[in-house]
């Protein structure tokens, strides 16, 4: 049997906590405790590890709600939705630096309340699906030894792997362009490549092409770009020795 998702409410008055709790409750989730301050729903989540927090932005302590999911994100990535009755644009804008999975103005209605919790979850599911994916998708460029490159076709900047800067014999960590891109090109292939790049850019094709890359002392590496075109104007690929 599935075991209900457990929620740590954190709300100073006492009465509205009761009534919160049994609410989630009739709504078939477990709520096994309820925090007064920031300082107590840190040690609550720690203990307890819940699904899932309800966050009163005004709580006792020295710390508001806003500061305790900012110090759970470093802590214990658990998604939190804000309870309050505060709609400020700066008290909106330091809530949303800490990336919440809902902003529910008091009084809300049951049902609010539901979908809210609900939809928080699924978001919470597939962000975590994503992240397996990577992790995954990783692991197999790592065992392949093939490096990642994503170029933003409007400003022309390239972001690449560690393994990738090792192919092109690239330093880490130094903004990089697609003209740095065609200068590691052998001059025997450059033009080529320059051309079938700016065609792909332009029309928004798939870029498959080797080429050799410069080398000094060293023997002559031919490398493998195999690229296609992601959202927001990127061309993502793969690079392979």
């Amino acid at each position: 049997m599935t075991q209900p998702a457990r929620i740590l409410v954190v709300e100073d008055e006492a009465i509205v906590a009761f009534n919160l709790q049994q609410r989630l409750e009739q709504l078939g989730y477990d709520v096994p405790a309820v925090a007064a301050s920031g300082q107590e729903s840190l040690d609550l989540i720690g203990e307890l590890l819940p699904d899932l927090v309800l966050m009163d932005i005004h709580i006792q302590g020295h710390m508001d709600g806003i500061e305790v999911a900012s110090r759970l994100r470093q802590t214990h990535p658990v998604p939190v939705i804000y309870l309050t009755a505060y709609a400020e644009d700066s008290t909106l804008e330091r809530a949303r630096q800490t990336q919440p999975y809902g902003y529910l103005l008091k009084p809300f209605s049951e049902r609010e309340l539901h979908a809210t919790i609900q939809m928080a979850f699924e978001r919470h599911k597939l962000e975590r699906q994503l992240v397996d994916q990577q992790q995954l998708l990783q692991q197999a460029l790592d065992a392949a030894s093939m490096g990642v490159l994503e170029l933003d076709i409007p400003t022309r900047a390239i972001h690449t792997s560690a393994r990738t800067n090792d192919l092109l014999r690239w330093p880490d960590h130094q903004p990089l362009t697609v003209q740095d891109l065609l200068s590691s090109v052998d001059a025997g292939d450059r033009s080529a490549i320059a051309t079938k790049l700016e065609e792909s850019l332009s029309a928004l094709h798939a870029f498959s092409e080797e080429f050799r890359v410069l080398a000094d002392d060293t023997p002559t590496r031919w490398i493998k770009l195999d690229a296609g075109h992601g959202t927001g104007r990127r061309l993502i690929g793969v690079l392979q020795d």
